[in-house]
């Protein structure tokens, strides 16, 4: 087996009126285990560094979309070191049609807040179906480490770029 990489995150989780989006620490422990479960026969090993929690959040809906400018504040105001951290935000997006947004690796410098991993509070375990089995971050961490749709780019080299995420990944982690 591969040796274990450790992967520190920081979950921000943003909430809005009346605690909507709140996450507790069961829904949040099961998403690790869904996390690491995901990535077993990889060697990575995801460990909740920070859970920061912001009540009432003016971000948590409509404002945390990564690509518009609210959203592009919001990791400004809120990213935790993005060079040492996998940054995920969980607020309402847009289900069923937005669950989540990943920034690929080697489209900001390192150090960039814009780095990190956008979901709705929605896809997490024990949040309503369908989405709710907490593979929406499993599938954005596939692009935080570069790994791209397999639709994109066609199959010309360089297609999808599958093999390069092991190179994206040396530079990140």
């Amino acid at each position: 087996p591969p040796s274990r990489l450790e992967i520190k995150v920081v979950l921000h989780v943003l909430s809005g009126p009346d605690a909507q989006g709140d996450l507790s620490d069961d829904i949040i422990g099961e998403q690790m285990i869904v996390l690491n479960d995901a990535f077993r026969t990889t060697g990575f090993h995801f460990n909740l560094a920070y859970v920061r929690r912001y009540a009432d959040s003016p971000y948590f809906s409509g404002g945390c979309f990564p690509t518009t400018e609210r959203g592009l504040q919001m990791k400004r105001e809120l990213a935790m070191a993005p060079e040492q951290y996998v940054n995920v935000y969980s607020c309402r997006l847009a289900l069923p049609y937005i669950a989540g947004y990943g920034s690929l690796p080697n489209k900001y410098p390192e150090s960039d807040p814009r780095h990190g991993i956008v979901i709705d509070y929605g896809t997490l375990p024990g949040s309503s179906p369908p989405l709710n089995l907490g593979h929406t971050l499993v599938h954005e961490l596939g692009h935080y480490f570069g790994l791209l749709h397999p639709f994109q780019g066609g199959c010309a080299n360089p297609g999808d770029d599958v093999s390069e995420p092991a190179r994206f990944l040396r530079r990140r982690l």
